[in-house]
């Protein structure tokens, strides 16, 4: 993909999911999931149906990405829709599956006209844990042969499917924009790291630099009673519009990180991870922020953490750096900012002009400052 076409992809998408915030297929708050889970996020691809010009676009997106077809199946409720209009846009017969066997007439469980030798594909609205999807799988294979699957949302969850699918947008798009658009917003490239472990004073902190920040970087494991302070700050990321990084710098086997990323994933934004995981580990995390190097120590795998992000370009938003990484749609944040030039135990400061990087991560600049000056160390900063 040339840099045109890749500049008209990312438009494309940013167009997209612009339009998913207003009409309410992307929520934010604070939801309980059927899991149980906590999620700052709610996909509701439903609401599609009442913005045609964006089933319009979904709908021809998603198109291109299908490879040649004879019918095309939606899956009930939010992917119907969305079937339906490629079906009739490109001419390509529909069927779709009955949430439950007619008991009654020809008690059908796949409505339509069909074959077994039909190349079919299977249109989701999102893809989460996988196994709705799947059961819709088992019920054609038999029936069609399937060629293509694809989804709306995928919510970067590790799911697991029998066949390959492809996802026209991902969570880490959702975290891109967000990025952007909230930095543009607030003109501000500041990250505030809350390397504290008084959840009160983090939420002291943030009511009173929240309009300033972009992100809030955590370590969620040092927080005392953190398990009761996840729906504040949930509620503090959606009143003061920041996103929220947890500092983990993940550095196991894909098997671990995605039991280690399941306590926090429905409700954090960013991640850290460490450039020597392999690809596998990446492929389980969304929100991903490649730690290249360090300003402790000798720790520099540059070159690496270029690759892993071209490899994962879908997981990877950008590169913890203390120097720029050029790669086009990733970001480059600093840590180790301050007011001054300094060096405490082994972590030395730089000011925030001696760095060109996207955005400056500031912490004991911040939560060491009196509490009337908190406001006033910022602005200087910044």
């Amino acid at each position: 993909m040339n840099i045109k076409k890749k500049e008209q992809y990312s438009y494309m998408k940013d167009t997209i999911i612009k339009e998913l915030f207003k009409t309410n297929c992307i929520k934010l708050g604070n939801f309980t999931l059927k899991s149980g889970e906590v999620s700052k996020y709610y996909y509701d691809m439903k609401n599609i149906i009442s913005n045609p010009s964006l089933l319009k676009q979904i709908g021809d997106e998603l198109y291109n990405l299908l490879d040649d077809f004879d019918i095309i199946c939606g899956i009930p409720y939010g992917a119907l829709p969305i079937a339906t209009y490629i079906s009739t846009q490109y001419n390509k017969p529909l069927i779709y599956i009955r949430d439950k066997q007619k008991e009654y007439g020809t008690q059908k469980m796949i409505e339509g006209e069909y074959k077994k030798e039909d190349r079919c594909v299977i249109i989701d609205d999102v893809i989460t844990s996988g196994r709705s999807l799947e059961e819709e799988i088992e019920k054609l294979k038999d029936k069609v042969t399937i060629v293509d699957v694809a989804v709306i949302m995928n919510r970067q969850q590790n799911p697991q499917c029998s066949m390959k699918f492809k996802s026209l947008l991902y969570k880490n798009d959702i975290t891109k924009y967000l990025l952007q658009s909230i930095s543009e917003s607030k003109k501000s490239k500041l990250i505030f790291s809350a390397d504290i472990s008084n959840c009160q004073k983090i939420i002291e902190i943030i009511e009173k630099i929240g309009k300033h920040i972009v992100a809030c970087k955590i370590h969620s494991d040092m927080i005392d009673n953190f398990e009761t302070y996840i729906p504040k700050l949930i509620e503090l990321s959606i009143k003061h519009k920041f996103l929220i990084m947890e500092d983990r710098k993940f550095n196991d086997i894909s098997y671990i990180v995605n039991m280690q990323y399941k306590k926090f994933r429905n409700w954090v934004d960013l991640v850290t991870v460490h450039s020597l995981v392999t690809n596998d580990v990446l492929s389980v995390l969304s929100g991903c922020l490649i730690v290249a190097n360090m300003s402790n120590n000798n720790y520099n795998f540059k070159e690496k953490a270029l690759q892993m992000a071209k490899d994962n370009k879908d997981n990877v938003v950008g590169f913890i750096t203390q120097e720029r990484i050029n790669m086009n749609g990733m970001v480059c944040m600093t840590p180790g900012i301050s007011s001054s030039n300094s060096k405490i135990d082994d972590q030395k400061y730089r000011t925030s002009d001696e760095v060109d990087t996207d955005y400056i991560i500031v912490g004991r600049a911040i939560y060491n400052s009196k509490e009337d000056e908190i406001e006033k160390t910022v602005q200087n900063i910044m």
